[in-house]
């Protein structure tokens, strides 16, 4: 009886989780000629399966460096994206001439995090 309660549980979570969030991120640049260029493209966050939050848990521990907690809030933020939006983000994230970086990340995960927990922020 324990298996069709724990199946049962895993469907009601599935049907009524909460869904992907789309967000459009740009960024702005100069090119080699130094003409501003802007970049606007959508990515897509899926909701974190158990697994993945118990890992980002383990890694933001009080027993954790401030860099494992940054690596481990990073590592969170593209693994819960699609292979090909990961890629992009990860692009930027080792684009010297990119600002895009933890702070923007942070924000990125309040409000998408306040959204899968039904307390959206402003």
């Amino acid at each position: 009886m324990a298996y069709k309660e724990f199946v049962t549980a895993i469907e009601e979570k599935v049907k009524g989780g909460p869904e992907p969030i789309t967000l459009t991120l740009g960024k702005e640049y100069a090119d080699d000629d130094g003409v501003v260029l802007k970049e606007v493209r959508d990515v897509t966050f899926h909701p974190p399966v158990e697994g993945q939050v118990a890992l980002m848990m383990a890694r933001m521990g009080r027993h954790s460096s401030t860099n494992d907690k940054i690596a481990g809030l990073i590592d969170f933020f593209v693994e819960i994206l699609d292979e090909e939006d990961h890629q992009y983000i990860v692009n930027r994230l080792l684009d010297r001439h990119d600002p895009f970086g933890v702070s923007q990340i942070t924000e990125v995960m309040t409000h998408i995090v306040g959204e899968w927990g039904q307390r959206p922020t402003k």
